[in-house]
């Protein structure tokens, strides 16, 4: 049970993200890469004060306090990078859960809902395509697309949630 609190929520909080992705796109994404870029800075200078105060002193450490002080400047300056990356994380990532959730469909076939499940499932590989091929086709309104795409994908995980049997009762 608390497995599938923990899966509706982190739905629900791509709802949200949806939401917020078709209504404000730019602002979100440029806000997001903002904090992102100062956090980089902050811990790159944290790093490289403790290369310096460290008597092992690493190059590797350096080497990692510069690329991420480079990496937060960049985005501060340029937010709109996050932009053209958003579409093909966020599709990546539905397409692995979409194809777990399948796999553990194929699994409990003998559940009565396993028809709802599979093709539910099958939609999420689907939109999870469509986010990263929508970055590709589409680029002036894609992160809009994602939204849409990311709230579609909500409302059919949270039903395929509530309509498989848990995961523990089924794996004995």
């Amino acid at each position: 049970m608390k497995d599938k609190l923990i899966d509706i929520f982190v739905s629900v909080c791509f709802f949200a993200i949806g939401i917020s992705l078709l209504l404000w796109a730019e602002k979100v994404t440029n806000t997001v890469s903002q904090i992102i870029g100062a956090v980089m800075i902050l811990y790159g200078i944290f790093v490289s004060i403790n290369y310096y105060r460290s008597s092992d002193k690493k190059v590797s450490d350096i080497i990692f306090a510069i690329i991420l002080i480079t990496g937060g400047i960049i985005l501060v300056v340029k937010p709109n990078i996050v932009t053209e990356l958003i579409s093909i994380v966020i599709g990546a990532y539905v397409i692995l859960a979409s194809i777990i959730r399948l796999r553990f469909v194929l699994e409990v076939k003998e559940n009565l809902n396993y028809n709802l499940g599979f093709g539910l499932s099958i939609l999420g590989i689907v939109l999870g395509i469509l986010c990263i091929v929508g970055k590709l086709l589409i680029p002036n309104i894609v992160l809009q697309f994602v939204g849409i795409l990311l709230m579609i994908y909500a409302i059919t995980n949270i039903i395929n949630i509530v309509v498989l049997p848990n995961k523990t009762k089924t794996r004995k």
